[in-house]
């Protein structure tokens, strides 16, 4: 699961889809939380043509944007899972 919900990991890969994950194992559950965090930075050079400064920035900016869409998929989701654990509460209290 871990591996499969790896937010860095599925970034890298530039997958058109993201996987959560769902668990009711607490510790694992702050495990996965700890492993699907993802950051990105770009680095300019006085030596960069300006070519190359174009395709970083181009870079960056799909970057900011892919991490934008999973940003409001992530909130959808959550919307959802919340209501998807008041409906199952009856069952474990």
């Amino acid at each position: 699961m871990i591996q499969y919900c790896n937010i860095s990991s599925q970034f890298a890969a530039r997958r058109n889809y993201t996987l959560y994950s769902l668990t009711f194992d607490k510790k694992l559950a702050h495990l996965l939380q700890e492993r699907t965090s993802i950051s990105f930075s770009i680095q300019i050079s006085r030596e960069d043509s300006p070519e190359k400064f174009e395709e970083k920035k181009t870079n960056f900016t799909e970057n900011c944007n892919k991490m934008e869409l999973i940003e409001q998929n992530r909130k959808k989701i959550f919307g959802k899972l919340s209501c998807f654990y008041e409906d199952l509460t009856p069952f474990f209290s």
